[in-house]
């Protein structure tokens, strides 16, 4: 039986044509916003560290961390776009460590 995220059932409630270009045909967008890039690797970091748990396996903290780390330096690409010019892709990385921690 196939899982389905809260993201993936909502946009199909609000448009199935959408979900299917995205989760079906794996259409992308050429670009991804920094928020967006952001948001996903620190969900990825929680679930993770929920995952882990359903195994009784707890993680720490440096754990969790360097796991974010791995996952936001594979999954970087220069199509990341940053809207605010005052901000650089370490401002928002360090986000991502407060909110995990």
């Amino acid at each position: 039986m196939a899982i389905y995220s809260n993201t993936q059932l909502n946009m199909y409630e609000e448009c199935p044509r959408r979900y299917k270009l995205c989760y079906r045909d794996k259409i992308r967008p050429d670009t991804e916003a920094i928020e967006l890039f952001l948001g996903s690797r620190v969900h990825e970091v929680l679930q993770k560290c929920y995952n882990d748990l359903r195994f009784m396996k707890v993680c720490t903290l440096d754990e969790l961390l360097a796991y974010y780390y791995n996952i936001w330096h594979k999954n970087w690409h220069p199509a990341v776009v940053i809207s605010k010019a005052d901000l650089t892709p370490d401002n928002y990385r360090a986000r991502g460590e407060e909110l995990i921690r």
